[in-house]
């Protein structure tokens, strides 16, 4: 039976920038400057992975692990861990803005055929209501055609 693990599953996997910002350079009693010089790469190169916003490459991954002694695997093992749930989040956030999209456009076809159809049924009610006052009198009749000349006038074209 394999052993449970005790890290939460929901939790976003920590960026291997975050590990050297918080844990590693404090240890080392270093500046990012001093830290950089120390692995051969740009004070620029490890402020950004310090703050996130870089990936930790394979050639970084063997600086760190031989100038640490820990070895290249660990920082890649964590930098693929936190890309994969990036990645799944930004999938699942595609997907809902996705349906989202159809959701709208889904609508706005029903918004037109719901308008189609009851501005068909206000025409069959109003020609139903004039029928119905032709009926009454001849007076009535020249008011209906009178009614039904000017709806032509106004009725869109569908």
């Amino acid at each position: 039976m394999a052993a449970k693990s005790l890290r939460n599953p929901k939790r976003r996997p920590t960026h291997p920038g975050a590990i050297l910002r918080e844990d590693v350079l404090p240890a080392l009693k270093m500046t990012q400057k001093e830290f950089a010089d120390w692995i051969g790469v740009s004070r620029l190169t490890v402020s950004e992975i310090f703050n996130e916003n870089r990936t930790i490459t394979p050639d970084m991954a063997m600086r760190l692990g031989k100038a640490l002694g820990n070895g290249s695997e660990i920082w890649l093992r964590m930098q693929q861990a936190s890309l994969r749930k990036l990645k799944a989040k930004t999938a699942k956030a595609r997907g809902l803005s996705e349906r989202a999209s159809d959701l709208r456009k889904s609508g706005a076809l029903a918004d037109r055929v719901v308008a189609r159809e009851l501005s068909k049924a206000a025409r069959d009610e109003a020609a139903a209501v004039m029928s119905e006052i032709e009926a009454l009198s001849p007076e009535m009749k020249l008011a209906a055609d009178l009614m039904r000349a000017k709806q032509k006038k106004q009725r869109p074209k569908s």
